[in-house]
């Protein structure tokens, strides 16, 4: 068969055009059956005909409870959001259109296995124009820093278990004066509190981050770390809700640092 020979779709049978090709570990897929596949699968390029199509049935029952889904209360600024569904249990992450017109995952909040708020910084040096009018350095140099936050949701599910998304709708922007930078929380090492000097944005978004921590901890019925000690020393994870004995410095559960 030549190299543009026409492809048939092992799950649909339709005819696939010409760079349509979704390309699975035993056969091929047309574009508009790829298109059904959950937005957070990855996998595609590793999975069988049989796999894809028993994922495309799990996707038409989904269909279901997405139409059932009743909006509770919603979190993030981002494209996406979470969605949550107190009553039944459940939450989605979506944009609002995907919400109310699409086939966003329903998962059960039962299903979450570890969540929390990651900060990405980005940090650009501030120069100036010397005398000759050529690009110099502050002493000690100044930088300006940005940043992003994530909410990370790792959940027990067939075909993905990872769901991340922005809950900022811009970067935060922040000019900083010459010294050393202070940390910032997510990121290994380092200490932040709320309500700092960071800025009121950087301030708002940490806040939502944590109000979601709280409402799904809450739902997952995870003890506030500050009532998490039992008499006998032994601790509840933040993140996942695993018990560990007194003397352990790291969750059973998930691996997770005691707090």
């Amino acid at each position: 068969m030549g190299l543009f020979s026409k492809k048939t779709c092992d799950l649909c049978g339709g005819e696939i055009g010409l760079l349509g090709n979704r390309k699975l570990e035993d056969g091929n897929c047309c574009k508009k059956c790829a298109g059904k596949l959950s937005p957070w699968f990855d996998e595609r390029r590793h999975s069988t005909i049989q796999d894809i199509r028993e994922q495309l049935a799990y996707r038409e029952q989904n269909e279901a409870e997405a139409a059932n889904f009743r909006l509770s209360r919603s979190f993030g600024s981002g494209s996406k959001q979470l969605f949550l569904d107190e009553a039944a249990g459940k939450f989605c992450v979506c944009t609002k259109n995907e919400l109310d017109n699409g086939n966003p995952d329903i998962v059960s909040i039962s299903d979450i296995t570890r969540n929390e708020l990651t900060t990405s910084e980005y940090k650009t040096e501030i120069t100036y124009k010397d005398k000759e009018g050529k690009t110099a350095s502050y002493n000690p140099k100044r930088y300006s820093y940005s940043y992003d936050f994530f909410y990370e949701l790792q959940v027990n599910h067939p075909y993905f278990d990872k769901m991340r998304f922005q809950i900022n709708d811009k970067r935060v922007e922040q000019r900083a004066v010459a010294g050393p930078k202070p940390g910032l929380p997510g990121v290994k090492g380092v200490a932040h509190a709320i309500g700092s000097h960071f800025g009121p944005d950087y301030d708002r978004f940490e806040r939502m981050g944590q109000d979601i921590t709280d409402a799904l901890n809450s739902l997952r019925g995870i003890t506030p770390p500050a009532a998490a000690e039992a008499p006998d020393g032994s601790w509840v994870c933040e993140y996942c809700g695993t018990r560990n004995a007194a003397d352990s410095l790291q969750c059973t559960g998930c691996g997770s640092s005691r707090a």
